[in-house]
């Protein structure tokens, strides 16, 4: 959600496209992790640092999730992490002035707005919604409801953003 936060800020929409995926397809796990780094860190330094820290982390570890194991692998596929920062820069040009700037927190602020004009529409409803991440649960008549509430408010803060576009 953040990518398409910072696309949205300039006017711009992502489209279809996967802000993941960044060559090699085994990579995604590592371009998300990096991704979410570098628009919280103030350097490219410290990026590398926590990635090698991560790396270091899967690669002790005996029992892994299957996320985990992707990511290990990820790592395992990627012969250079500078590269991989420089190719997620050229993915992602219109918005690399954002990076290495801990702009990160901001954009939680953004998206926990959203989140609570979505929250507070189905409270003053009294319909139950449980807010999961970038996702709300609702019983199962209102996801249609739930459908069209998320896309308005989504909008009305950012109004270029293509909710149909999120990848998680």
């Amino acid at each position: 959600l953040h990518i398409n936060i910072l696309y949205a800020q300039k006017g711009l929409s992502i489209g279809r496209s996967d802000p993941y995926a960044c060559g090699d397809a085994r990579l995604r796990p590592l371009v998300k992790k990096a991704l979410l780094i570098l628009i919280n860190a103030q350097s490219r330094d410290v990026v590398l640092y926590k990635l090698e820290e991560w790396r270091k982390e899967l690669m002790a570890a005996n029992c892994l999730t299957v996320r985990e194991q992707e990511a290990k692998d990820a790592f395992l596929g990627c012969e250079d992490l500078n590269k991989l920062l420089s190719a997620i820069e050229r993915k992602h040009a219109p918005i690399a002035d954002q990076f290495y700037t801990a702009v990160g927190l901001r954009l939680q602020n953004i998206d926990s707005q959203i989140a609570l004009a979505v929250v507070t529409h189905f409270s003053d409803l009294d319909i139950p919604v449980l807010p999961v991440h970038d996702s709300f649960l609702v019983p199962k008549s209102y996801v249609e409801e739930l459908r069209q509430v998320m896309m308005e408010k989504y909008s009305l803060i950012l109004p270029i953003f293509e909710y149909s576009n999120i990848h998680c």
